[in-house]
């Protein structure tokens, strides 16, 4: 997983100037960056809640040091709750977004306009920020649902997470390559935590994660 932006020009975008409260009343610059990330029981918005504050300095902070803040001179940084890679993908390219993460391959696709963003404009100007951590597919069944493999899925019921999220895409990519269609599934758009609960009562026989 990386964290992307449209330009490195992005931590400048929507500043605006506001005025303190004293008598001197001296005007001070604020930027706001923007980060978007996943669902709020998934990875991407604590790690995006961790690197915010991190980058975040407003007006007032102290300094850095023992409980002040090292980060950018009057910038406020933001989490912000998406479907996941492709849906901030799109949310850059928009002009939505300053930044946000996003799986390698969403984002190579999106760069070429290749795989499943094929037909669409190259965007170009995607730059990388950095790289964050490796990501694995995970699938999920109960012990005795006789789930062995991905061809077992055909006919069952499966959430896929959400159209948006990186995982919706790459799990179409699996199911190909096993000889399945999402159709081949009867098909839940389910986040990780909503998706094990749906599994542990039976509403679900798998799920993608």
């Amino acid at each position: 997983m990386s964290i992307i932006s449209k330009s490195i020009k992005a931590v400048a975008i929507g500043a605006i100037m506001v005025t303190g409260l004293s008598f001197s009343a001296i005007a001070q610059e604020l930027k706001f960056f923007t980060i978007g990330t996943g669902g709020t029981a998934y990875t991407y918005y604590p790690v995006g809640g961790v690197i915010a504050n991190a980058i975040s300095k407003p007006p007032g902070s102290r300094e850095c040091g023992e409980g002040g803040s090292c980060g950018v001179d009057g910038l406020i940084a933001s989490a912000v709750s998406s479907r996941g890679s492709v849906d901030n993908v799109n949310a850059i390219i928009s002009g939505l977004r300053d930044s946000g993460f996003a799986q390698s391959d969403v984002a190579y696709w999106a760069y070429t306009g290749t795989g499943t963003m094929e037909g669409k404009e190259p965007a170009t100007d995607l730059r990388t920020i950095a790289a964050l951590f490796e990501e694995h597919i995970h699938l999920v069944a109960l012990k005795d649902s006789g789930i062995n493999s991905v061809a077992d899925l055909k006919g069952k019921r499966v959430s896929l997470d959400e159209p948006g999220s990186g995982t919706y895409v790459d799990a179409g990519l699996i199911l190909a390559a096993n000889g399945l269609g999402v159709d081949d599934v009867t098909a839940e758009a389910l986040k990780g935590g909503a998706a094990s609960e749906a599994l542990r009562n039976g509403k679900i026989d798998a799920f993608l994660w």
